[in-house]
C-alpha cells in the first residue's frame, strides 16, 4: 500500500536458467524488500489518531478508490486491492524508482527491473487495515503484500514486498490523505498509545 506505485517485472525468461537458479537470484532482492518492510513497522505502517475507530474505518473504506484501490472487504479487517502505478503520477513514481531500482537490479543479477508504466499489470497490491479500539482513540495497523500471478503460475517467486523507497511513499500517501480528512492528526504510535 502501500507506494506500491512501483511494480515489479522480471526479465524476460529464458530456458537457459532453471526456475530454480530464477528464484535463487531472487531471494537476496526479496530478503532486502522484506527486511526494510519489517523495520519501518512502527515508523509506517502503525498509526495513532485520537478519532473514534467508527470514523476512521469509514474515512479509510471512501478514501481508497481516490487512489486506485479497490476495497473488496470491510467486515473487519479492511482490505483492498489495487495495482501498484495507480496511486501516484508517472513523475512521483519515476522519483521512487530511481532510489531502488539499481540496488533491485544488482541484487537480482538483472532479473528485476522497477517500471511505472501505469499498463504494467503483472503485480497486485493488497493492502489490509486493521484497527483497535483504545481509551484514547484508535490504532491503525497497515499491512501490504504483492501479487505476482504470472510469474506464480510459473513457480518464480516475485517479491512480496514492495521497494523500500515505494513503500515509504505509499504509505506516507497514505497517512497524509487520512489525516486531512480526520478530525484527530494521525501519527506514528508509541508504546503508551498502545498500552
Amino acid at each position: 500500500m502501500k507506494k506500491i506505485i512501483i511494480i515489479m517485472a522480471v526479465a524476460s525468461l529464458t530456458g537457459c536458467i532453471s526456475i530454480e537458479g530464477l528464484n535463487q537470484k531472487l531471494i537476496p532482492v526479496n530478503n532486502w524488500y522484506e527486511q526494510e518492510y519489517e523495520a519501518t513497522r512502527f515508523t509506517q505502517r502503525y498509526q495513532f489518531t485520537k478519532t473514534d475507530t467508527s470514523t476512521v474505518r469509514t474515512t479509510i473504506v471512501n478514501l481508497l478508490p481516490t487512489i486506485g484501490m479497490t476495497v473488496t472487504s470491510s467486515t473487519s479487517d479492511i482490505i483492498a486491492t489495487g495495482y501498484p502505478t495507480t496511486m501516484f503520477t508517472t513523475e512521483e513514481c519515476e522519483l521512487w524508482k530511481s532510489s531502488d531500482d539499481e540496488k533491485s537490479k544488482e541484487l537480482s543479477g538483472g532479473l528485476i527491473s522497477l517500471t511505472c508504466d501505469p499498463s504494467e499489470k503483472n503485480s497486485n497490491l493488497i493492502a489490509t487495515f486493521s484497527f483497535k479500539e483504545l481509551s484514547g482513540g484508535t490504532l491503525i495497523v497497515l499491512d501490504y503484500e504483492l501479487k505476482a500471478p504470472k510469474f506464480e503460475a510459473y513457480g518464480l517467486h516475485a517479491p512480496r514486498r514492495p521497494p523500500p523507497t515505494a513503500s515509504k511513499a505509499g504509505s506516507s500517501k497514505i497517512w497524509n490523505l487520512l489525516n486531512a480528512k480526520l478530525p484527530f492528526p494521525v501519527r506514528p504510535a508509541t508504546k503508551e498509545d498502545i498500552q
